[in-house]
């Protein structure tokens, strides 16, 4: 076909010529940016990339809602073995040892050992998270019951003679 239209018009070889090497110089970018574009319309779909397994923390999780407080700490310190360095292991130990097991020292453990195997944003978070749960900010499993020392106690305060009557009553 292209023999039989260059016979009548060379120029018509030309112009398919230089559309086709303009289709593969141009077509890959153009294509390229299109596929990004529309996979960008796809973001449901996961974008992250694990070089190996992920904990699977929800039996830990489960354990810890149904108030086995130390079954559930002892599923995360099994899966702490597998994944020294993973966060999110860290934070469930801290919600459940200053939080309903009220126990102190096992939490200050667990931040050593967070300081240890955790990058420095890591260890900064795992500080953060203790100071939340420790002045009352974060409650983790609050259905449990809580501490008494992170509940903030208001005294009562007493209202000058002056400014009585100006506010509503107690209700």
């Amino acid at each position: 076909m292209i023999l039989a239209a260059s016979e009548t018009s060379p120029v018509a070889v030309f112009i398919v010529a230089g559309l086709a090497l303009g289709g593969i110089i141009f077509g890959i970018p153009i294509a390229r940016w299109l596929g990004e574009k529309l996979g960008n319309i796809l973001s449901f779909l996961p974008t992250e990339e694990f070089n190996k397994i992920q904990p699977l923390i929800s039996q830990g999780i489960a354990l810890g809602m149904q108030g086995r407080l130390h079954e559930a700490a002892f599923a995360y310190e099994k899966l702490l073995k597998t994944h020294p360095a993973n966060l999110e292991l860290y934070c469930h130990l801290l919600d459940l040892a200053f939080g309903p097991l009220n126990d102190h020292d096992y939490g200050e453990v667990l931040i050593k050992r967070g300081d240890r195997r955790l990058n420095e944003r890591g260890r900064n978070y795992l500080r953060l998270h203790r100071d939340h749960i420790l002045t009352g900010r974060s409650y983790p499993l609050k259905h449990l019951g809580w501490r008494k020392d992170a509940r903030k106690d208001h005294p009562e305060v007493a209202i000058p003679e002056a400014l009585k009557g100006q506010f509503a009553q107690k209700s």
